[in-house]
């Protein structure tokens, strides 16, 4: 098994560098003499074996576990591949048949959305949280997720660059990603707390404690409530009873109408941005003269590469 995930991997690397390519034509020979039932007599899958068990050295028990079930960990990633394969193959099915990953008349997120080139389209309604002042006549779009380390990165300067330009009225719709642990709950809950009126005090909070609410859940969201100085029977009754729901799923909708694949991503006048930004950043977006770095802006963050369209 071990010989048939490296031909896969050695090919895929072999369109890049040909020192791969014989390595893949020596898996290719060891698969097809296990496939006929021979002995695979190269010695590349012991070469591989001893490579790996050479990285587990400084965890002996491990190392002996490893060895001991090299087979048969071979073959469990090997069917884990396989099925991941087949779930990809279907979502790019879907993608073609119904412009969809997930299927016929499915809204839900779909990477390939991001891959397919579509462009990202403004929202055209004044539906959103305000930030700022909500008499600004230029509207700045945001959708965003909180429980997403990008849109936190993306918020302190967005908070100052609103406090400094009282012209610009921010709109920030959630867009919880499905991936991430009770995103949609931490939507909900931000809503509940603008009902209140504090609904950037407690996105502080959501922010500042995205490991405890991914751990937490529910129950953090509403500590995290208290800290905030919200109404805590008004913010628990709102929660429980998804009274927000509907409102977090109608920014959702109109995330993926906008063919956003990302978070946070940010419109401005037609135009487009996708990642993290500073205070600095947003000013040159407003203005229109605003170009992605090729490094995120923090040094120290993973981001994802910024986009700029329109």
């Amino acid at each position: 098994m071990i010989c048939f995930i490296a031909l896969i991997v050695f090919a895929v690397l072999g369109v890049f560098s040909a020192k791969y390519r014989a390595y893949a034509l020596e898996a290719w020979d060891c698969v097809f003499r296990k496939m006929t039932l021979r002995k695979c007599d190269t010695g590349l899958d012991e070469r591989i074996k001893a490579e790996i068990m050479s990285r587990f050295s400084r965890w002996p028990k491990f190392a002996r576990f490893t060895y001991r079930n090299f087979e048969s960990l071979s073959m469990v990633f090997t069917l884990l591949m396989l099925v991941s394969f087949v779930f990809a193959a279907q979502g790019v099915y879907n993608y073609w048949a119904f412009g969809n990953c997930n299927g016929p008349g499915s809204s839900a997120f779909c990477v390939f959305s991001a891959l397919s080139g579509q462009p990202l389209v403004q929202p055209t309604t004044l539906s959103g949280v305000v930030l700022g002042n909500a008499s600004g006549e230029e509207i700045l779009y945001e959708f965003g997720c909180f429980t997403c380390p990008y849109t936190r990165a993306a918020w302190p300067g967005l908070k100052n660059f609103t406090a400094l330009h009282p012209e610009v009225r921010v709109l920030y719709k959630t867009f919880p990603l499905p991936n991430h642990p009770y995103s949609t709950e931490a939507s909900q809950a931000a809503l509940c707390a603008e009902k209140q009126g504090k609904f950037v005090r407690y996105a502080d909070f959501l922010f500042q404690n995205q490991t405890e609410i991914r751990d937490g859940g529910v129950p953090t969201l509403k500590l995290l409530a208290v800290g905030a100085g919200l109404d805590s029977a008004g913010f628990d009754a709102c929660l429980d009873s998804n009274a927000t729901l509907a409102e977090v799923q109608s920014y959702f909708d109109e995330g993926i109408a906008a063919h956003v694949y990302g978070t946070p991503t940010f419109f401005f006048e037609g135009r487009s941005v996708v990642g993290p930004m500073s205070e600095k950043n947003f000013e040159d977006f407003l203005a229109g003269r605003y170009v992605a770095p090729d490094a995120p802006i923090d040094e120290g963050f993973c981001a994802p590469p910024l986009e700029v369209t329109g």
